[in-house]
């Protein structure tokens, strides 16, 4: 988040979080999963972001901010997710054109790293991610990977569909990834995922930002393009707020002079 936090931090408060078994926080793994780590997040919200902040997580974490939000809704003031997936979940055409065993035997070529970081990051942005991984998380990805597939199937739709409609979502998209076809960077801003096609249909008010010719961590290689969306959702939901509240009062208004 470090490239990200100063095009945020001028204009609003910004507060980030090791999770635990992340960075410098603690964490066995059996006390590692999606639903703790939600419930970690409301916890620091509630102390320290009172006033409905917007949770903004990457990958893994955009599963823990839409859990965050389904535990709490009523103080979350809206979501933005980046580069989600939905790894289990693909369609025949993907087999069909890229061939199953070819993917499994082109994934196998790249390193995870590769997939990860994509082609157009420069030699600064693979340091980065590189000096991000954090040594503890490493011992942990077994069990990471354990709950994140458990909760996409067993609880990703019921959190994502059950948010109270109004909640905006925003999410920025920079990957294609499916369980046919090793993850790549999207060139085409017309270009859909199958987790972008799950949200909508799971979550048919979402509103879908593409970051095209990027890697997975978008906030890190297009930290100013990723800030000017995450700045423009959150105007206009202040605008939306705003808004609400003189209805609300002209309705109050209107009420009083009718007594």
């Amino acid at each position: 988040w470090n490239r990200l936090v100063p095009h945020l931090a001028s204009r609003h408060r910004v507060i980030r979080l090791d999770l635990r078994g992340h960075g410098r926080s603690p964490g066995a793994a059996e006390q590692c999963s999606i639903e703790q780590w939600a419930a970690d997040v409301n916890a620091l919200a509630a102390r320290h972001a009172p006033g409905k902040p917007i949770l903004v997580g990457h990958s893994l974490g955009s599963r823990i901010v839409a859990e965050a939000a389904s535990q709490a809704p009523d103080n979350v003031g809206g979501l933005i997710l980046l580069d989600g997936s939905r790894p289990s979940i693909g369609v025949q055409a993907s087999a069909a054109e890229n061939g199953e065993a070819t993917g499994r035997a082109t994934m196998k070529r790249m390193s995870l790293f590769d997939t990860l970081v994509g082609p157009y990051a420069d030699e600064s942005v693979r340091a980065e991610v590189r000096a991000s991984a954090s040594p503890m998380a490493k011992t942990l990805f077994p069990a990471i990977g354990a709950c994140l597939a458990q909760w996409d199937q067993l609880r990703a739709e019921q959190a994502l569909s059950g948010l109270p409609a109004d909640m905006p979502v925003l999410a920025i998209q920079s990957t294609y990834h499916d369980r046919f076809t090793p993850r790549r960077s999207i060139t085409d801003l017309n270009e859909s995922t199958p987790f972008l096609d799950y949200l909508r249909r799971v979550r048919p008010q979402v509103e879908i930002r593409i970051v095209p010719c990027t890697g997975h961590f978008n906030m890190i290689e297009k930290p100013a393009e990723v800030a000017a969306l995450t700045l423009d959702f959150i105007k206009r939901g202040a605008q939306r707020r705003a808004a609400e509240h003189r209805e609300e009062a002209d309705a109050a208004q209107r009420g009083h002079h009718a007594r």
